[in-house]
């Protein structure tokens, strides 16, 4: 019966699971890939819920003690985050992010003046 309940919570925390093996393989950028919560919580899901279905697989199948039922998720994270990252890398390489143009000076003077900081907007040459 308890085994059952370790069944149970494995299930409920799965998309835990899913978010870790999603940051592993982004390497801590989930807002750069993943914009929305929602879309966040459909990619975390599937993957959770597949980490957590082959530990309970493995474990009945081996006849393993509980103990690697809790072990086997993290693992198992583990190596989908590099699955992910080989597969975040590749999709990255090909939707590059345009590098924006550099600020000038006077735009960063103009953006420190309407902020109020027009201390900071000093030149190199009255500060020789």
């Amino acid at each position: 019966m308890e085994v059952y309940l370790l069944y149970g919570i494995l299930l409920a925390g799965s998309p835990t699971f899913g978010l870790e093996a999603l940051l592993l393989g982004s390497g801590g950028k989930l807002s750069l890939i993943h914009g929305e919560k929602r879309k966040l919580a459909a990619t975390s899901l599937p993957i959770g819920l597949t980490l957590v279905g082959i530990s309970i697989v493995l474990t009945h199948t081996f006849s393993l003690p509980p103990l690697y039922l809790c072990i086997l998720p993290l693992g198992l994270a583990y190596l989908a985050g590099k699955i992910i990252g080989t597969q975040t890398k590749e999709t990255s390489r090909k939707g590059e992010i345009p590098i924006q143009e550099k600020t000038t000076d006077l735009e960063i003077k103009n953006m420190l003046k309407k902020r109020g900081l027009e201390g900071l907007a000093k030149d190199n040459k009255e500060e020789n």
